[in-house]
């Protein structure tokens, strides 16, 4: 009875205590920190593989041994330099007359620019002592210094280096000339059909020791480098642009014909100026029917106007209506005066060119075309001297231009 009353009396379990969660049972500190360390060393692995890759592969070792300093260019510098002493001269009067003694690519470390010795002859009528000012200010205008100046007096001949930084990029001699007068008129030539034509002719064009006008047919395998190597020898480009004539074919990739659609004709316009970056201007190649039809030319003109750049009309038709739509445009743009070589005859291109010459010095300026012709080329360079000793400076198409405007 006693066990038994023992029994009966002892407690009974709670509702609670019956359904009570288990605790979570928490994993042992140890068995964590061996599982990071497998992950750990898992993706070192990963890492280890990967740079084992790269070392074969030879990436790694480039990139991380052969960093290489970033190249400072000052050929932009070095060419606004060009300009700033172009332009101090002509803004003097002095009828330079440019030759490119040397020219070479150099290199200092990180730094690369352009080199250039010059041989310019200006007339004796101003002093040298003058041009060194007008270039030395010009110069320090662009962002260049004068490195040094030697003046021979009894030789009339001025040295100056000059530079960016430091570095030297143009050596120039200026020799004081008799045979040259101060300029009296400015006579701008356009020379057509580079691109189409290369040979020992087009090359001789580049060399002249005058300004030119170098205009460019795009398309062509050799368009875009001769494009280069005239501005680099100090020359304006032109896109010449293939336009519709009344008469035969042009043969011209994406020439402008009338029957285009306006979309068409504007899209081969900014093709054209694509493939020439370096002009600065249009003319039209052949587009006697082109150049009347105004609609045709509102569409060019407009496109030309787009790009920043400016129209001269090769005058292929008296009826021709572009200087009349550039006008309303504001885009600006002239006419050439005269076909040089419209008769492949020497006798008869030299009396063109002094016929030329002469509107020059009666208007102050004039703005004529040639081609690249063997007799063309002859009549040039026998004419310069003469030309130049009589005040007639040779000179870009822009600045007739901005003296007109």
């Amino acid at each position: 009875m006693g066990t038994l009353l023992k029994e009966s009396m002892s407690p009974i379990p709670s509702p609670s205590s019956r359904f009570r969660v288990p605790r979570k049972i928490r994993p042992k500190p140890r068995a964590a920190r061996k599982t990071l360390r497998i992950v750990f060393l898992f993706l070192l692995a990963v890492v280890v593989a990967l740079a084992i890759h790269q070392v074969w592969k030879g990436h790694f070792p480039q990139r991380l041994l052969s960093r290489q300093p970033a190249v400072r260019d000052y050929h932009q510098v070095s060419s606004r330099l060009d300009e700033a002493l172009k332009e101090a001269l002509e803004n003097l009067g002095a009828s330079p007359s440019v030759v490119i003694q040397d020219e070479r690519e150099m290199a200092e470390g990180e730094k690369r620019w352009r080199f250039r010795h010059l041989m310019v002859r200006v007339t004796d009528q101003i002093p040298l002592l003058r041009c060194n000012l007008a270039i030395t200010r010009s110069v320090q205008l662009a962002g260049g210094q004068v490195l040094s100046v030697q003046q021979q007096r009894e030789e009339g001949r001025l040295t100056m280096e000059l530079g960016v930084s430091g570095l030297r990029t143009h050596l120039v001699e200026l020799i004081s000339d008799e045979n040259i007068s101060p300029t009296r008129a400015n006579l701008a030539l356009i020379i057509d059909d580079f691109g189409a034509i290369h040979n020992q002719v087009a090359d001789a064009f580049i060399r002249l020791p005058i300004a030119l006008t170098v205009a460019v047919i795009p398309g062509h395998q050799t368009s875009q480098q001769v494009a280069r190597q005239a501005n680099a020898s100090g020359h304006q480009v032109f896109v010449h642009l293939p336009m519709q004539p009344k008469e035969g074919e042009l043969g011209e990739k994406n020439s402008i014909l009338v029957d285009l659609p306006e979309e068409e004709i504007r899209r081969r316009v900014r093709w054209a100026l694509a493939e020439i970056p370096e002009a600065v201007g249009v003319n039209n190649h052949m587009g006697s029917l082109a150049t009347e039809n105004e609609g045709v030319m509102r569409a060019v003109l407009e496109e030309i106007k787009n790009a920043g750049k400016f129209f001269v009309d090769s005058r292929t038709s008296s009826q021709s209506v572009a200087t009349d739509v550039a006008g309303e445009l504001d885009l600006p743009c002239a006419k050439s005066e005269s076909f040089l070589d419209d008769q492949d005859d020497e006798s008869h291109i030299k009396k063109r060119l002094a016929a030329l010459a002469d509107r020059a010095l009666k208007d102050g300026s004039a703005i004529g075309i040639g081609h690249i012709r063997a007799n063309t080329l002859q009549a040039l360079e026998e004419m310069i001297p003469q030309l130049e000793k009589e005040g007639v400076r040779f000179v870009h198409v822009s600045r007739v231009l901005e003296a007109r405007r």
